[in-house]
């Protein structure tokens, strides 16, 4: 009787690993971008009162909160089409996150007098936010939930999620 070899797990090596750990590096920066001067930009440059700065980033944080599962179980659901499994939300989510991401340093210029500018510019930082945070969040889970389909070693796995925090 023949003894049938297990398959070998699939591992991330080379260009593969490297092109995953920017991955994850090059849809964390823009957040990053994005928490560290937003707040200063809308406060200092626009004039925004910081509490409202706060309650928008707030609910942007909020909504990614809340929309990591969702979208976790509608990816996990989904079937595969001829794009593969998770590629669809990626390029349905990149769009939404880089369009938003551009926006939300574009705040509007319709108003003259302060407090409807105060009002407009309120709605379009909340409004922008949030479709950034959810784009963000589609991307996000669509792309950390191929990791362990494309490394199947767990020390691999570690390698590649470690690396972008010792870049």
């Amino acid at each position: 009787m023949e003894e049938t070899q297990p398959p070998v797990p699939r591992q991330l090596v080379g260009w593969r690993f490297w092109g995953y750990s920017l991955g994850i590096l090059g849809q964390f920066l823009p957040s990053a971008l994005v928490g560290a001067y937003i707040k200063n930009y809308y406060i200092y440059t626009i004039g925004l009162d910081a509490l409202l700065v706060g309650i928008g980033t707030g609910l942007g944080v909020l909504l990614n909160a809340i929309m990591a599962p969702i979208f976790g179980s509608i990816i996990d659901n989904a079937r595969p089409n001829r794009l593969g499994k998770r590629r669809p939300f990626m390029l349905f989510g990149i769009p939404i996150m880089s369009i938003a991401s551009v926006l939300i340093w574009l705040p509007p210029l319709l108003c003259s007098s302060t407090g409807c500018w105060d009002q407009l510019v309120t709605v379009f930082f909340f409004l922008t936010i949030l479709v950034y945070y959810f784009g963000f969040s589609l991307v996000r889970n669509s792309y950390l939930s191929m990791l362990p389909e494309q490394a199947q070693v767990d020390k691999n796995r570690i390698a590649i999620s470690g690396l972008p925090r010792c870049l």
